[in-house]
């Protein structure tokens, strides 16, 4: 019972109050930013703030049973976790399987319940390249042995969601594995080459599809078609325009009144903007940069290397997301699909990001009682050698 209760210990408060803070802000400002939306489409006010809310719910339940649990048995079944991603991508393609939404090709239906395979690919990414680096060890320097084989990995599941017409997360896929691989001790010469070995096939990617060169140009250009393919950079802008320092108000949006789409899922950061103000947005974006800060350092304290390049994973995969979903609202980069973790409304990026925060959690309970220094984590030195 002692050993029960010792797992189930919250080992970080602060990461943990940080999650509760992310999430509790998601449900009031998906309640505030989809009430007009899912009253005309489901006569119900409350609809999308119900949904969200079973997703929190169950996703903390999940992030507690993951935090409990070994995180060296998941990434041990890392290879099969993988597998099961590259089967429920392909089966995508198999109709009666595959649910076309919005002309893309991203959700599984199995047995009525409906989820989007490339999520739990980030995941499964994460727990498999932990597994092959620290099998491989220092020797992942070397190009045959290390980045070619890995980099096959990653780019193979990238091309898998690239051809559900959803580039957003198959680039930030190949940014999450070059990272690690980075970390790991690649030399930065390999990566720079995979680089450019990429971006023809990133181009092709654009030019290839009409839709994706209208938001390239409303990107670079967003006054030249303000009604057409910038309306809804232009609405982002206007909401965080009107929004000033102070902000209109909780629940005083004029956005989230049929104005700008994607209202409660990607653009939810322009509501923030608009009714919390720059102060809204100030105190999001410094509590992602404590979330990373704070992921970084249980990686630090990791007591083997397992752990520590799960928590990298694990920490960079919700920074990541978070940066590209607020560069994306704010006219830095070119509109991507990728909502802003713990507030956008949805379901499997939800979980998946609760599922990332267990594992960091279990990390963390392993390093409770150690103290700062490299003598109490001896493969710190054995790795960089």
């Amino acid at each position: 019972m002692k050993e029960a209760l010792r797992r189930f210990h919250v080992p970080d408060l602060f990461l943990f109050m940080l999650i509760l803070f992310l999430s509790g802000l998601g449900l009031v400002m998906v309640f505030s930013a989809s009430s007009v939306t899912s009253l005309d489409r489901h006569a119900d006010a409350w609809f999308y703030l119900k949904r969200q809310a079973a997703f929190v719910g169950g996703g903390l339940v999940l992030m507690l049973l993951i935090m409990a649990s070994d995180y060296r048995r998941w990434v041990k079944a890392g290879g099969w976790i993988l597998l099961g991603s590259v089967v429920s991508l392909v089966l995508l393609q198999v109709p009666g399987f595959g649910v076309r939404v919005n002309g893309a090709l991203r959700w599984l239906s199995i047995g009525g319940f409906r989820f989007q395979p490339a999520e739990f690919a980030k995941l499964a990414c994460i727990l498999y390249l932990t597994w092959a680096l620290v099998r491989k060890g220092p020797q992942v320097r070397s190009f045959t042995y290390g980045l070619l084989p890995l980099g096959l990995v990653a780019g193979a599941l990238s091309g898998l969601i690239f051809v559900q017409k959803d580039l957003g997360n198959a680039v930030l896929l190949m940014l999450l594995a070059g990272i690690l691989i980075f970390i790991a001790g690649a030399p930065i010469s390999y990566l720079v080459g995979a680089i450019g070995l990429l971006i023809p096939a990133v181009y092709v990617g654009i030019v290839g599809e009409e839709y994706r060169m209208r938001r390239l140009m409303a990107f670079l250009n967003p006054w030249d078609d303000p009604q057409n393919t910038s309306y809804q950079i232009i609405q982002s802008f206007t909401a965080f325009f009107s929004g000033g320092m102070w902000g209109r108000g909780l629940a005083n949006s004029q956005e989230k009144l049929h104005y700008l789409p994607e209202v409660h899922t990607d653009f939810i950061a322009s509501v923030v903007g608009e009714e919390l103000g720059f102060l809204g947005v100030t105190v999001v974006v410094a509590a992602f940069v404590f979330f990373v800060s704070r992921g970084y350092r249980i990686a630090q304290r990791a007591v083997d290397p397992t752990g520590f390049f799960l928590a990298i994973g694990c920490t960079t995969l919700i920074g990541l997301q978070a940066l590209i979903n607020l560069c994306v609202v704010t006219g830095l980069v070119p509109t991507k699909g990728l909502p802003l973790p713990f507030i956008s409304h949805g379901g499997s990026a939800l979980l998946v990001v609760f599922m990332a925060c267990g594992f960091l959690l279990s990390v963390s309970r392993e390093s409770l009682y150690l103290k700062d220094g490299d003598e109490e984590r001896p493969w710190l030195r054995r790795w960089a050698r």
